[in-house]
């Protein structure tokens, strides 16, 4: 895949921006299974300036 800065740029203009497009691109994945509950999907939120995986059933 070719990009040019500018278009990087664009992509990228916020964090969650960014993070979207990195998914998009499958660098990070949608999803993980948490090993705490069963397998249940976790996703990623954002929580005091960074990104942690978060399991809905275990903190419900």
């Amino acid at each position: 895949m070719k990009i040019t800065h500018r278009q990087l740029v664009e992509k990228t203009t916020t964090t969650e921006n960014a993070v979207a497009w990195l998914q998009e691109l499958e660098v990070i994945p949608n999803g993980v299974e948490c090993h705490s509950c069963n397998n249940y999907q976790m996703t990623l939120t954002f929580y005091k300036n960074t990104h942690r995986w978060k399991c809905n059933k275990c903190y419900s």
